[in-house]
Protein backbone atom coordinates (compact mmCIF):
# COMPACT_ATOMS: atom_id res chain seq x y z
CA UNK A 1 0.00 0.00 0.00
CA UNK A 2 1.25 3.47 -0.88
CA UNK A 3 0.41 6.56 1.14
CA UNK A 4 0.24 9.76 -0.90
CA UNK A 5 0.45 12.91 1.24
CA UNK A 6 -1.23 15.69 -0.71
CA UNK A 7 -0.14 19.16 0.37
CA UNK A 8 -1.37 22.38 -1.13
CA UNK A 9 1.33 24.94 -1.91
CA UNK A 10 1.99 27.83 0.46
CA UNK A 11 0.57 31.30 -0.12
CA UNK A 12 1.82 32.73 -3.40
CA UNK A 13 3.42 36.15 -3.72
CA UNK A 14 1.08 38.21 -5.90
CA UNK A 15 2.86 41.54 -5.57
CA UNK A 16 4.15 41.30 -9.15
CA UNK A 17 1.12 39.52 -10.61
CA UNK A 18 0.13 40.93 -13.98
CA UNK A 19 3.50 42.60 -14.56
CA UNK A 20 6.57 41.59 -16.55
CA UNK A 21 6.90 37.84 -17.04
CA UNK A 22 3.99 37.33 -14.62
CA UNK A 23 1.41 38.61 -17.12
CA UNK A 24 -1.22 36.25 -18.52
CA UNK A 25 -0.15 32.60 -18.21
CA UNK A 26 3.04 33.81 -16.55
CA UNK A 27 0.87 34.14 -13.44
CA UNK A 28 1.52 30.43 -12.88
CA UNK A 29 5.23 31.18 -12.43
CA UNK A 30 4.62 33.12 -9.21
CA UNK A 31 6.51 31.76 -6.21
CA UNK A 32 5.77 31.97 -2.47
CA UNK A 33 5.32 35.00 -0.30
CA UNK A 34 7.22 35.27 3.01
CA UNK A 35 4.04 34.03 4.71
CA UNK A 36 3.85 31.11 2.27
CA UNK A 37 7.45 30.14 3.02
CA UNK A 38 6.67 30.16 6.75
CA UNK A 39 3.58 28.01 6.15
CA UNK A 40 5.62 25.38 4.32
CA UNK A 41 8.41 25.39 6.91
CA UNK A 42 5.80 24.70 9.56
CA UNK A 43 4.15 21.96 7.48
CA UNK A 44 7.55 20.24 7.06
CA UNK A 45 7.41 19.42 10.79
CA UNK A 46 4.20 17.43 10.36
CA UNK A 47 4.88 13.75 11.22
CA UNK A 48 2.70 12.64 8.31
CA UNK A 49 5.44 13.76 5.91
CA UNK A 50 8.23 11.92 7.73
CA UNK A 51 9.80 8.96 5.96
CA UNK A 52 8.68 9.89 2.46
CA UNK A 53 10.46 8.18 -0.44
CA UNK A 54 9.84 10.91 -2.99
CA UNK A 55 8.25 14.33 -3.52
CA UNK A 56 6.15 14.94 -6.64
CA UNK A 57 5.35 18.50 -7.60
CA UNK A 58 3.20 20.41 -10.04
CA UNK A 59 5.26 22.49 -12.50
CA UNK A 60 3.68 25.77 -11.32
CA UNK A 61 6.03 28.15 -9.53
CA UNK A 62 4.20 28.20 -6.18
CA UNK A 63 4.17 24.39 -6.05
CA UNK A 64 7.80 23.98 -7.09
CA UNK A 65 8.89 26.54 -4.46
CA UNK A 66 6.93 24.58 -1.85
CA UNK A 67 8.46 21.28 -3.00
CA UNK A 68 11.98 22.72 -2.94
CA UNK A 69 11.59 23.77 0.70
CA UNK A 70 10.21 20.34 1.66
CA UNK A 71 12.95 18.56 -0.28
CA UNK A 72 15.70 20.50 1.48
CA UNK A 73 14.16 20.17 4.94
CA UNK A 74 13.16 16.50 4.69
CA UNK A 75 16.16 15.45 2.57
CA UNK A 76 13.91 13.79 0.00
CA UNK A 77 14.36 13.89 -3.77
CA UNK A 78 11.71 15.68 -5.83
CA UNK A 79 10.35 15.12 -9.30
CA UNK A 80 8.15 17.36 -11.45
CA UNK A 81 4.96 15.74 -12.79
CA UNK A 82 3.10 17.95 -15.26
CA UNK A 83 -0.29 16.28 -14.81
CA UNK A 84 -0.71 17.31 -11.18
CA UNK A 85 -1.10 20.93 -12.28
CA UNK A 86 -4.06 22.93 -11.02
CA UNK A 87 -7.62 22.50 -12.30
CA UNK A 88 -8.16 24.44 -15.50
CA UNK A 89 -11.08 26.71 -16.34
CA UNK A 90 -10.81 25.47 -19.93
CA UNK A 91 -10.59 21.71 -20.45
CA UNK A 92 -8.62 22.19 -23.68
CA UNK A 93 -5.94 23.79 -21.46
CA UNK A 94 -6.18 27.13 -23.21
CA UNK A 95 -5.26 30.07 -21.01
CA UNK A 96 -8.24 31.75 -19.36
CA UNK A 97 -7.23 35.13 -17.92
CA UNK A 98 -8.08 36.07 -14.35
CA UNK A 99 -11.27 37.69 -15.50
CA UNK A 100 -14.96 37.49 -14.73
CA UNK A 101 -15.27 34.52 -17.12
CA UNK A 102 -12.62 32.55 -15.23
CA UNK A 103 -14.34 33.22 -11.91
CA UNK A 104 -17.73 32.35 -13.39
CA UNK A 105 -16.31 29.09 -14.74
CA UNK A 106 -15.00 28.22 -11.28
CA UNK A 107 -18.31 29.07 -9.62
CA UNK A 108 -20.26 26.98 -12.13
CA UNK A 109 -17.93 24.01 -11.66
CA UNK A 110 -18.34 24.21 -7.88
CA UNK A 111 -22.11 24.54 -8.12
CA UNK A 112 -22.24 21.38 -10.26
CA UNK A 113 -19.79 19.48 -8.07
CA UNK A 114 -17.36 19.11 -10.96
CA UNK A 115 -19.89 16.95 -12.86
CA UNK A 116 -20.40 17.57 -16.56
CA UNK A 117 -23.94 18.49 -17.58
CA UNK A 118 -25.46 19.39 -20.98
CA UNK A 119 -26.56 22.80 -19.77
CA UNK A 120 -23.19 24.01 -18.45
CA UNK A 121 -22.11 27.33 -19.92
CA UNK A 122 -18.34 27.05 -19.56
CA UNK A 123 -15.88 24.47 -20.88
CA UNK A 124 -14.17 23.70 -17.56
CA UNK A 125 -12.24 20.58 -16.61
CA UNK A 126 -14.51 18.04 -14.88
CA UNK A 127 -13.75 16.13 -11.69
CA UNK A 128 -13.49 12.90 -13.70
CA UNK A 129 -10.90 14.51 -15.97
CA UNK A 130 -8.87 15.62 -12.95
CA UNK A 131 -9.06 12.15 -11.36
CA UNK A 132 -7.97 10.46 -14.58
CA UNK A 133 -4.86 12.57 -15.04
CA UNK A 134 -3.88 12.43 -11.36
CA UNK A 135 -4.39 8.66 -11.14
CA UNK A 136 -2.23 8.31 -14.24
CA UNK A 137 0.59 9.93 -12.27
CA UNK A 138 0.06 8.15 -8.95
CA UNK A 139 -0.03 4.63 -10.34
CA UNK A 140 3.57 5.07 -11.50
CA UNK A 141 4.71 5.24 -7.86
CA UNK A 142 2.73 2.49 -6.13
CA UNK A 143 5.96 0.53 -5.63
CA UNK A 144 6.94 3.16 -3.03
CA UNK A 145 5.67 3.34 0.56
CA UNK A 146 5.10 7.08 0.95
CA UNK A 147 5.03 9.91 -1.60
CA UNK A 148 4.45 13.63 -0.97
CA UNK A 149 2.34 15.27 -3.68
CA UNK A 150 2.72 19.07 -3.84
CA UNK A 151 -0.21 20.42 -5.78
CA UNK A 152 -3.13 22.84 -5.70
CA UNK A 153 -6.37 23.59 -3.90
CA UNK A 154 -9.01 22.87 -6.51
CA UNK A 155 -7.22 19.75 -7.76
CA UNK A 156 -7.08 18.41 -4.18
CA UNK A 157 -10.73 19.31 -3.66
CA UNK A 158 -11.87 17.46 -6.79
CA UNK A 159 -9.54 14.47 -6.53
CA UNK A 160 -10.01 13.72 -2.82
CA UNK A 161 -13.55 15.03 -2.43
CA UNK A 162 -12.60 17.36 0.43
CA UNK A 163 -13.38 21.00 1.18
CA UNK A 164 -11.08 23.45 -0.59
CA UNK A 165 -7.84 23.19 1.43
CA UNK A 166 -5.93 26.01 3.02
CA UNK A 167 -2.32 26.80 2.11
CA UNK A 168 0.09 24.02 3.14
CA UNK A 169 -2.80 21.86 4.38
CA UNK A 170 -2.06 18.11 4.24
CA UNK A 171 -4.34 15.19 3.34
CA UNK A 172 -3.38 11.51 3.28
CA UNK A 173 -4.60 9.27 0.47
CA UNK A 174 -3.85 5.56 0.27
CA UNK A 175 -3.95 3.42 -2.81
CA UNK A 176 -3.05 -0.16 -3.55
CA UNK A 177 -2.59 -1.93 -6.85
CA UNK A 178 -4.76 -5.09 -6.64
CA UNK A 179 -2.79 -8.13 -5.48
CA UNK A 180 -3.43 -10.92 -8.00
CA UNK A 181 -1.65 -13.63 -5.99
CA UNK A 182 1.59 -14.42 -4.12
CA UNK A 183 4.26 -16.98 -5.02
CA UNK A 184 6.08 -17.87 -1.78
CA UNK A 185 8.65 -20.67 -1.99
CA UNK A 186 9.28 -20.60 1.78
CA UNK A 187 12.86 -21.71 1.15
CA UNK A 188 14.46 -18.85 3.08
CA UNK A 189 15.36 -17.81 6.60
CA UNK A 190 12.40 -15.64 7.71
CA UNK A 191 14.80 -13.59 9.84
CA UNK A 192 17.19 -13.01 6.95
CA UNK A 193 18.02 -9.70 5.31
CA UNK A 194 15.35 -8.66 2.81
CA UNK A 195 16.24 -7.55 -0.69
CA UNK A 196 13.46 -5.80 -2.63
CA UNK A 197 13.44 -5.64 -6.43
CA UNK A 198 10.23 -4.23 -8.02
CA UNK A 199 9.52 -4.84 -11.70
CA UNK A 200 7.13 -3.57 -14.37
CA UNK A 201 5.64 -5.81 -17.11
CA UNK A 202 3.62 -5.04 -20.26
CA UNK A 203 0.46 -6.83 -21.38
CA UNK A 204 0.13 -5.89 -25.06
CA UNK A 205 -2.77 -7.46 -26.95
CA UNK A 206 -2.91 -7.99 -30.70
CA UNK A 207 -6.27 -9.59 -31.38
CA UNK A 208 -6.44 -12.87 -29.44
CA UNK A 209 -2.68 -12.92 -28.85
CA UNK A 210 -0.35 -11.03 -26.52
CA UNK A 211 3.25 -9.94 -26.94
CA UNK A 212 5.60 -12.34 -25.15
CA UNK A 213 9.24 -13.31 -24.79
CA UNK A 214 9.98 -16.96 -25.56
CA UNK A 215 13.02 -18.88 -24.27
CA UNK A 216 14.13 -21.23 -27.03
CA UNK A 217 16.64 -22.75 -24.63
CA UNK A 218 14.23 -23.62 -21.81
CA UNK A 219 10.85 -23.65 -23.60
CA UNK A 220 8.80 -21.13 -21.64
CA UNK A 221 7.09 -17.78 -22.16
CA UNK A 222 7.39 -14.60 -20.13
CA UNK A 223 5.64 -11.25 -20.31
CA UNK A 224 7.94 -8.42 -21.48
CA UNK A 225 9.35 -6.33 -18.66
CA UNK A 226 11.91 -6.25 -15.91
CA UNK A 227 13.34 -4.52 -12.91
CA UNK A 228 12.65 -0.90 -11.99
CA UNK A 229 16.00 0.85 -11.71
CA UNK A 230 16.74 3.35 -8.91
CA UNK A 231 15.21 6.72 -9.80
CA UNK A 232 12.78 5.21 -12.32
CA UNK A 233 9.01 5.21 -12.00
CA UNK A 234 6.96 2.18 -13.07
CA UNK A 235 5.89 3.57 -16.44
CA UNK A 236 9.43 4.59 -17.44
CA UNK A 237 10.75 1.14 -16.54
CA UNK A 238 7.88 -0.52 -18.40
CA UNK A 239 8.59 1.44 -21.59
CA UNK A 240 12.35 0.85 -21.39
CA UNK A 241 12.17 -2.87 -20.60
CA UNK A 242 9.55 -3.59 -23.26
CA UNK A 243 11.67 -1.98 -25.96
CA UNK A 244 14.83 -3.73 -24.75
CA UNK A 245 13.24 -7.20 -24.60
CA UNK A 246 10.51 -7.17 -27.24
CA UNK A 247 11.56 -4.29 -29.49
CA UNK A 248 8.13 -2.71 -29.03
CA UNK A 249 7.49 0.96 -28.29
CA UNK A 250 4.80 1.37 -25.64
CA UNK A 251 2.37 4.28 -26.07
CA UNK A 252 2.59 6.04 -22.67
CA UNK A 253 -1.01 7.31 -22.68
CA UNK A 254 -2.33 3.75 -23.04
CA UNK A 255 -0.78 2.36 -19.84
CA UNK A 256 -3.31 1.03 -17.29
CA UNK A 257 -2.75 -1.00 -14.13
CA UNK A 258 -3.69 -4.70 -14.31
CA UNK A 259 -2.43 -5.87 -10.90
CA UNK A 260 0.63 -7.02 -9.01
CA UNK A 261 2.17 -10.33 -8.01
CA UNK A 262 4.50 -10.82 -5.05
CA UNK A 263 7.29 -13.39 -5.36
CA UNK A 264 9.25 -14.39 -2.24
CA UNK A 265 12.17 -16.82 -2.21
CA UNK A 266 15.72 -17.37 -1.04
CA UNK A 267 18.10 -14.80 -2.48
CA UNK A 268 21.27 -15.58 -4.40
CA UNK A 269 23.59 -12.83 -3.16
CA UNK A 270 23.97 -13.92 0.47
CA UNK A 271 23.23 -17.02 2.54
CA UNK A 272 20.47 -15.43 4.62
CA UNK A 273 19.02 -13.13 1.92
CA UNK A 274 15.27 -13.07 1.30
CA UNK A 275 14.40 -11.97 -2.24
CA UNK A 276 11.08 -10.11 -2.44
CA UNK A 277 9.84 -8.94 -5.82
CA UNK A 278 6.71 -6.91 -6.45
CA UNK A 279 5.81 -7.44 -10.11
CA UNK A 280 3.54 -4.71 -11.47
CA UNK A 281 1.59 -5.67 -14.59
CA UNK A 282 0.11 -3.08 -16.95
CA UNK A 283 -2.09 -3.35 -19.99
CA UNK A 284 -0.93 -1.05 -22.77
CA UNK A 285 -0.68 -0.53 -26.49
CA UNK A 286 2.42 -0.38 -28.67
CA UNK A 287 3.26 1.40 -31.87
CA UNK A 288 3.21 -0.60 -35.09
CA UNK A 289 6.49 -2.16 -36.07
CA UNK A 290 9.41 -3.23 -33.93
CA UNK A 291 13.11 -2.61 -33.46
CA UNK A 292 15.80 -5.14 -32.66
CA UNK A 293 15.80 -6.12 -28.96
CA UNK A 294 18.78 -5.13 -26.81
CA UNK A 295 19.16 -8.17 -24.56
CA UNK A 296 21.47 -8.52 -21.57
CA UNK A 297 23.97 -11.39 -21.38
CA UNK A 298 21.64 -13.31 -19.06
CA UNK A 299 18.75 -12.83 -21.46
CA UNK A 300 20.88 -13.91 -24.40
CA UNK A 301 21.85 -17.04 -22.44
CA UNK A 302 18.15 -17.92 -22.25
CA UNK A 303 17.95 -17.48 -26.07
CA UNK A 304 15.04 -15.06 -25.74
CA UNK A 305 13.08 -14.08 -28.85
CA UNK A 306 9.98 -11.87 -29.18
CA UNK A 307 6.79 -13.81 -29.90
CA UNK A 308 3.03 -13.52 -30.04
CA UNK A 309 0.79 -16.28 -28.68
CA UNK A 310 -2.57 -16.68 -27.02
CA UNK A 311 -2.37 -16.42 -23.22
CA UNK A 312 -3.94 -19.87 -22.85
CA UNK A 313 -1.32 -21.53 -25.08
CA UNK A 314 1.59 -19.77 -23.38
CA UNK A 315 0.26 -20.72 -19.92
CA UNK A 316 -0.08 -24.36 -21.00
CA UNK A 317 3.52 -24.44 -22.25
CA UNK A 318 4.79 -23.02 -18.97
CA UNK A 319 2.76 -25.43 -16.83
CA UNK A 320 3.14 -28.68 -18.79
CA UNK A 321 6.39 -28.63 -20.77
CA UNK A 322 9.72 -29.66 -19.22
CA UNK A 323 12.17 -26.80 -18.73
CA UNK A 324 15.95 -26.73 -18.50
CA UNK A 325 17.97 -26.94 -15.25
CA UNK A 326 18.80 -23.22 -15.27
CA UNK A 327 15.15 -22.13 -15.67
CA UNK A 328 13.47 -20.38 -12.73
CA UNK A 329 10.37 -22.42 -11.73
CA UNK A 330 8.87 -19.69 -9.51
CA UNK A 331 9.07 -17.12 -12.31
CA UNK A 332 7.66 -19.56 -14.89
CA UNK A 333 4.75 -20.42 -12.57
CA UNK A 334 4.10 -16.75 -11.89
CA UNK A 335 3.90 -15.93 -15.58
CA UNK A 336 1.65 -18.92 -16.27
CA UNK A 337 -0.83 -17.83 -13.60
CA UNK A 338 -0.87 -14.24 -14.89
CA UNK A 339 -1.38 -15.51 -18.43
CA UNK A 340 -4.36 -17.55 -17.23
CA UNK A 341 -5.84 -14.40 -15.69
CA UNK A 342 -5.26 -12.50 -18.92
CA UNK A 343 -7.03 -15.23 -20.92
CA UNK A 344 -10.10 -14.81 -18.71
CA UNK A 345 -10.12 -11.01 -18.77
CA UNK A 346 -12.13 -9.10 -21.38
CA UNK A 347 -10.28 -7.94 -24.47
Amino acid sequence: MTTFCFIRHGQDDTREAGTGIYRDQGHDMLTLSPKGIAQVNEAAKDPRLAGADLILTSPFGRAMHTAAILSKTLQVDLKVETNIHEWRADRELRWVPKTEDAEASFREMNALGGIDTPDRKYNWETADMVRARVNGVLEKYTHLKKVIVVTHGTLTQLFLGVAHPGNAEIFEYQTETPLLFTVDLQDYNPNGKRYYRPSARAIIRRGEEVALIYSRKNDYYKIPGGGIDPGEDQHTALIRETKEEAGLTVIPESIRSFGRVTRIQKGTEAEDEVFIQENFYFTCEAEEGAVAPALTEKEQAQDFVPAFATPAHAAEVNLTHPHGPDAKPAMIEREARVLELISKSPV
